[in-house]
């Protein structure tokens, strides 16, 4: 028999049943399952309930950590049908972070780590950024940040390989393996006040020993095409820094 929890936090502290989930909006979302000695599964998504964002992470955001949770999940309960309980307890963790917030847009990383035996875990990173397009709440992506018809992906790709080039732990970008960005890995970003952030998984950019990498590229840097207008409104969300 195993443990499920699915809740809202909300500031009174006052408990609400999934039932509520697909209608319900809190301070933040927390989804946890629990099965002692098998795994353990905990997600946690960020307050975004005020603002013209809740449908938006109704439609974007929860389904997509909630499908993560629950792949999580079944794809334990198979394993551990063909080999039996896991040495040590597997384990999923999700951790929602706004990472900045003004009028017209949000942006939220998502730290997701999995552990299921070997000799360590994964770690990946998700990013979403909602904002008004062309007056609408939307999922904005990177083209939404530039004047149409320019040539940013080119652009931003270079720019980033050129810092990436001065990291020697980017062993794969240092050695020629890797000298041009896929599509998924430019999607892959944040906004601050001072520019975009883009974030790059284990094994992307070298060995896992090398880790995880994030690269910022200022106002200056992502070019005349990219749309300053949408920055100077905004601010850091508190406690929103990200670890380099």
């Amino acid at each position: 028999m195993h443990l499920v929890f699915c809740r809202w936090i909300v500031c009174a502290c006052a408990a609400i049943t999934c039932s509520t989930l697909a209608v319900s909006v809190a301070s933040g979302l927390e989804l946890r399952d629990v099965r002692p000695g098998y795994y353990r599964a905990v997600t946690r998504i960020p307050d975004l309930s005020s603002g013209p964002w809740r449908k938006l992470v109704y439609s974007v955001c929860v389904p997509w950590a909630r499908r993560a949770h629950a792949d999580f999940i079944r794809e334990c309960e198979a394993s551990f049908k063909t080999f039996g309980k896991p040495a040590s307890p597997y384990e999923h963790q999700i951790q929602g972070k706004v990472i900045y917030r003004s009028p017209r847009l949000v942006s939220i990383l998502f730290d997701m780590l999995q552990y299921t035996g070997g000799a360590h875990p994964n770690a990946f990173y998700r990013t979403f950024n909602l904002g008004m397009v062309n007056g609408k709440p939307a999922l904005m992506r990177l083209a939404d940040f530039f004047v149409p018809g320019s040539d940013f992906r080119q652009q931003i790709s270079d720019a980033i390989i050129n810092k990436l080039m001065l990291n020697e732990a980017a062993v794969d970008v240092v050695n020629g393996k890797v000298t041009r960005l896929t599509e998924e890995q430019l999607e892959r970003f944040v906004v601050g006040p001072e520019g975009l952030r883009f974030f790059f998984n284990h094994y992307e950019l070298g060995p896992y020993a090398a880790g995880r990498f994030n690269v910022r590229l200022t106002v200056q840097e992502l070019g005349t095409d990219f749309k300053r207008a949408l920055l100077p409104e905004g601010r850091a969300a508190p406690g929103a820094s990200v670890r380099k």
